[in-house]
C-alpha cells in the first residue's frame, strides 16, 4: 500500500495529476511571496545585500533592486493563482 491512509475510509490516498498541479502552483504562489518578503527587506536596509547597500551608502540601489524584486515576487503570485485556476 502506498501513500498515507485516509483516517476515514482506510484507503490510500493517490496524488492525481490535478493535486500535483495544485501543488505546484501553490509552490510558486509561496515562492513569490517569499520574494515579495526579500525585496522589502532588502529595500529597506535589511538582509545581507540591504546592509552592505547600507553601509556603503547606496541605498538606492538597495531600494531599486528591493523595488524590482518585489514587482517580480507580484507577478510569481499572479501565475501561481492562474495556474491554481487551471489546475
Amino acid at each position: 500500500m502506498r501513500g498515507r491512509p485516509n483516517i476515514e475510509t482506510d484507503q490510500p490516498i493517490r496524488m492525481n495529476d490535478q493535486v500535483k498541479n495544485k501543488l505546484k502552483a501553490a509552490g510558486k504562489v509561496a515562492f513569490g511571496a517569499a520574494r515579495i518578503v526579500s525585496g522589502t527587506a532588502t529595500a529597506t536596509g535589511h538582509g545581507l545585500l540591504g546592509a552592505y547597500c547600507k553601509k556603503h551608502h547606496m541605498l538606492h540601489a538597495a531600494v531599486r533592486y528591493g523595488t524590482e524584486s518585489a514587482k517580480a515576487g507580484m507577478k510569481t503570485i499572479e501565475e501561481g493563482l492562474s495556474d491554481w485556476k487551471r489546475a
